[in-house]
């Protein structure tokens, strides 16, 4: 398998520090742009402390950044970096928090689903694969809810007006459980077998898929955890049949 752009960005100290000097530097063009136009905004200087973990962070994924390990940890400890340099640019440009502290669930769950893409080091390892990889689809999943609430937050979309009629906040579950469900169906069709790995990953999706319908129809929730020991008690009964059909050992 070829090396993806992630692993060759993040196994480069070059690239690490352009990346980290491109977001410090657009923060910089910001706050200037914003005293530029005068923009009456008062300016909390005392903002600019919380850049130093930013950098500290970003300083981390520098020195880890050798190709000599998995582009997985420098890769987590520059999204720890942006994380908190998404806190300060929020304090350093004066942000209203009741528009934009959907920020807070975008950036988090935009690392999450980097590190959940799939890489040359995974490439023998179908279980890992699966596993690592629904890191992607939950990490989609709430990165576009981060973005539906911050449309709402604009008024791009009435967000009340929907709740007041279905959860709409469950289809993003929903959308992890078909990743899940997914990557069951995939590693089962790739080892041939119904092992373990995929037996949680079918138990994750069911989980899930009773939690969405849940949330999405507002159905009484002193129901689900009946609901969820059924549907979990029938996947495990289930498991050892269809393993024996299989003529795999579970």
């Amino acid at each position: 398998m070829k090396r993806n752009v992630l692993e060759t960005l993040f196994s480069a100290r070059r690239c690490v520090a352009v990346i980290a000097g491109t977001l410090l530097g657009s923060l910089g063009f910001l706050m200037l742009a914003r005293d530029i136009f005068g923009f009456d905004q008062e300016f909390h200087w005392w903002a600019l402390f919380i850049v130093l973990p930013a950098l500290l962070f970003f300083g981390c994924a520098w020195a880890l950044a050798r190709g000599q390990v998995h582009y997985r940890y420098p890769l987590a400890l520059f999204g720890l970096g942006l994380i908190v340099l998404t806190v300060a640019a929020v304090f350093l440009l004066n942000l209203d928090w009741e528009r934009w502290w959907p920020l807070m669930i975008v950036s988090p769950m935009l690392v999450l689903f980097l590190l959940g893409l799939p890489d040359s080091a995974l490439a023998q390892k179908p279980e890992a694969t699966a596993w690592v990889s629904l890191l992607a689809w939950i990490g989609s999943a709430n990165l576009l809810l981060g973005l539906f609430f911050l449309a709402g937050n604009f008024r791009l979309v009435t967000l009340s007006a929907l709740a007041e009629r279905w959860g709409w906040w469950g289809v993003f579950i929903l959308l992890c459980a078909l990743g899940a469900a997914f990557n069951a169906a995939w590693l089962w069709t790739k080892t041939g077998a119904l092992r373990l790995p995929v037996m949680g990953l079918l138990l994750v999706a069911d989980i899930l898929f009773i939690s969405a319908i849940f949330e999405c129809f507002q159905l009484n929730r002193l129901l689900q955890l009946p609901w969820l020991g059924i549907t979990s008690g029938v996947l495990l009964l289930l498991y050892v049949p269809i393993a024996n059909w299989r003529r795999v050992s579970p």
